[in-house]
């Protein structure tokens, strides 16, 4: 009997290390990666050690950490079915780069990564083998994105989905499936990278779930194979004043007057229209509107001035002078009467002489 006892605790106790064991593995943090082998650690670096198969690995970034995973070419998975690839826990801080890939084989719609505190992505492939409404990379916290390639390769599968705060300045997004490769359900700037859409679905989509959150700030990015650039269902905030979406999108239903769409498919400032100065006709203008120019108003003035100008007052005295020339003088009238009266006096001596001859 009392050896029965010990066969079963010693059977429990083998059956709790390895049930704890299980349990570590799927919320191991990279120390402890470093720890069963599995990655090289350099300061807060966790480099991925060479492997012939798949790194199989459920990785938990806790609150207070702030780390690298460095992919060095290998392609991480998870180890437990239902839970994501990597977890990034509320304060915690996660940088991925190098080249690699992660992944997730689910069975159901479990995201690859899961952000709840800080994440960004410098370079690597996020995908997912899900088979079921599958997320790459689900961030309810802050991600930026700088650069790798995030990739939907099943049907029914979301690239990145937002209900945080994203900034994409760079990387690329690739649709494979039927989904928007992006879903913004919070807020999203993005200034750079590139789209590439092959099912002709939507690049982007900006709905949230109380139809009033989704913001989405586009100032460069370069979509090409879409021609539904971005759906925006419930008319949520969308500017878009920057990027280049092909000559055949609908990017222009969600510019102002401000922006038009070049024949490149970039979205460029409208151009000015300069306005007239007042008082000047426009180029438009018909010329015979026109109000007259100096001389035809100086002309005009000539022709209906009551006052005479300089040359026609020297005319009009010109008139007056010959008018008084005319008539005479008062010198002139003296001479005519001095002329009579002295005719007069000698017509009067001469009859004076011959009376007295007479006599």
């Amino acid at each position: 009997m009392q050896k029965v006892q010990k066969i079963m605790i010693v059977f429990a106790l083998v059956f709790v290390l390895i049930f704890a064991y299980s349990i570590n593995v799927k919320a191991a943090t990279l120390s402890d990666l470093e720890d069963w082998n599995v990655a090289t650690r350099d300061g807060n670096v966790y480099t991925l050690n060479e492997s012939e198969t798949e790194v199989k690995q459920d990785i938990e970034v806790q609150d207070g950490e702030s780390v690298v995973l460095d992919l060095n070419g290998q392609t991480l998975t998870n180890f437990t079915d239902g839970c994501s690839t990597i977890t990034v826990e509320e304060g915690g801080l996660l940088t991925i780069m190098g080249e690699g890939t992660i992944t997730n084989t689910s069975s159901n719609n479990v995201p690859t990564i899961t952000n709840n505190g800080d994440l960004v992505i410098v370079n690597g492939n996020i995908t997912s083998n899900n088979t079921n409404y599958a997320v790459c990379v689900l961030n309810n916290g802050y991600v930026r994105i700088t650069g790798g390639t995030i990739t939907t390769t099943t049907q029914n599968c979301w690239g990145l989905t937002n209900s945080g705060t994203a900034e994409i300045t760079g990387g690329t997004f690739e649709q494979k499936g039927n989904f928007s490769v992006i879903l913004n359900a919070a807020k999203m700037e993005i200034s750079g990278g590139t789209v590439a859409v092959s099912s002709g679905y939507s690049a982007i989509t900006n709905e949230s779930p109380d139809g009033t959150s989704a913001s989405l700030t586009i100032t460069d990015v370069t979509v090409t194979g879409a021609k539904s650039i971005i759906s925006n269902p419930e008319g949520e905030s969308v500017v878009v004043t920057g990027g280049n979406y092909g000559t055949d999108s609908n990017i222009s239903d969600y510019l102002d007057e401000s922006y038009v769409i070049d024949e490149n498919g970039d979205v460029v400032e409208a151009p000015e229209i300069e306005e007239p100065t007042p008082g000047e006709p426009s180029e438009d203008e018909d010329l015979t509107d026109e109000k007259p120019t100096t001389d035809e108003e100086v002309t005009d003035e000539e022709t209906t001035s009551e006052e005479p100008t300089t040359d026609e007052e020297t005319t009009d005295n010109e008139v007056v002078e010959d008018e008084v020339s005319e008539n005479p003088q008062t010198g002139d009238t003296i001479i005519v009467f001095a002329t009579i009266f002295a005719v007069a006096i000698v017509g009067l001596v001469a009859t004076i002489i011959v009376k007295r001859k007479m006599k």
